[in-house]
């Protein structure tokens, strides 16, 4: 399995030449013509605008239609992010790689202000109707936990 950065075609990145000021600090950099494609966005619009291009494109190419999906509405998944660690996310779409489908998430539990990411299928567990009560019950997006 290899990062998502080194595999996806767009990756959101933070512009360090930007003439705008945060937030407004991002942009979209493609990773076969080595260059900026978007710039003065801010990290969210930069993450989705790139998850979708990536979705659109493989490589040079289009992508197939069948490599490629949008899920609507988005799912509520858990994410390995070590052997007895994980972060609670939203899947939005899927997109097929040499080395298999990767999603991509939203609102990660340990990261709410990140862009989003992709994630390789094999790190992803759909979570239950209960298990995604549970979570916002217990650990709420804002921090408070109900008593």
């Amino acid at each position: 399995m290899s990062d998502w950065r080194a595999i996806m075609r767009f990756i959101p990145e933070w512009d360090l030449e930007s003439p705008a000021p945060p937030p407004f600090s991002y942009g979209i950099w493609d990773n076969v013509w080595f260059g900026w494609i978007a710039r003065r966005l801010t990290g969210n619009d930069a993450g989705l605008q790139a998850a979708i291009l990536s979705l659109r494109y493989a490589g040079t190419d289009d992508r197939a239609d069948a490599g490629a999906h949008w899920v609507s509405p988005g799912v509520h998944v858990e994410l390995s992010i070590a052997p007895t660690r994980t972060e609670v996310a939203l899947l939005q779409m899927w997109a097929r790689e040499h080395d298999g489908w990767y999603g991509y998430l939203t609102y990660l539990e340990r990261h709410p202000l990140d862009p989003g990411r992709w994630a390789h299928a094999s790190l992803l567990r759909k979570m239950s109707s209960d298990e995604v009560a549970d979570f916002k019950r217990l650990r709420p997006y804002d921090g408070q936990a109900e008593a």
